[in-house]
């Protein structure tokens, strides 16, 4: 006998739905900075090629971690995109699947070139000009489904050389289902309701 619940997984099954899944610290909270809270800067720099960010290479001139009372959209630490000096740049290698990826992101800038960002993922380049002084969630469909794994990087812009602030925290990607996929979904969502009326 086939049940409501046997059809709800059969057709989650066939979709192959994937788990939400963050790059490797995306919100920064793996870092070697290990006095922060006794830190009377509230922010610590990482030069270009510092590993001290755990799973993030580090690039530009550098990026600066920083904490409260600079800004942080969750947990305790968060990246100032710009550094001391500008500009910076993170990237890390993310595994893609072979299909399209949603990447998701918190931002703010304080304004003028500070708002200035540009991410990359695979083939797929954005740029966003952030609000300022607000923190703002910003997405966007990286073209990766040719790829088993591709460079996600995030870059303030190449002429900042100033100490002013981008901040950025809680990175996100996950696969975008493919037409296909979401179309067996709707299969099976359809036959549970048909079982459900009969």
């Amino acid at each position: 006998m086939v049940t409501r619940k046997s059809l709800v997984l059969l057709a989650l099954l066939s979709v192959g739905v994937s788990a939400h899944a963050l790059p490797s610290n995306g919100g920064f909270e793996l870092n070697d900075w290990s006095d922060y809270a006794t830190d009377p800067d509230f922010y610590k720099v990482y030069n270009a090629g510092d590993t001290g960010i755990n799973d993030w290479t580090v690039g530009g001139k550098s990026v600066d971690l920083v904490v409260a009372p600079y800004a942080v959209h969750s947990g305790t630490f968060a990246l100032d995109l710009v550094g001391t000096p500008g500009p910076g740049s993170i990237e890390q290698l993310v595994a893609t699947g072979e299909t399209d990826q949603l990447v998701k992101f918190w931002a703010f800038g304080t304004g003028g070139i500070n708002n200035d960002l540009t991410v990359t993922f695979g083939n797929t380049s954005q740029a966003f000009t952030v609000n300022a002084g607000t923190w703002t969630e910003y997405s966007f469909v990286a073209d990766t489904d040719m790829f088993q794994s591709a460079t996600i990087g995030f870059y303030s812009a190449s002429n900042n050389n100033s100490n002013g602030n981008l901040f950025l925290d809680d990175i996100s990607v996950e696969a975008v289902p493919e037409p296909a996929t979401m179309a067996a979904l709707g299969l099976g969502l359809a036959a549970i309701g048909r079982k459900r009326r009969s």
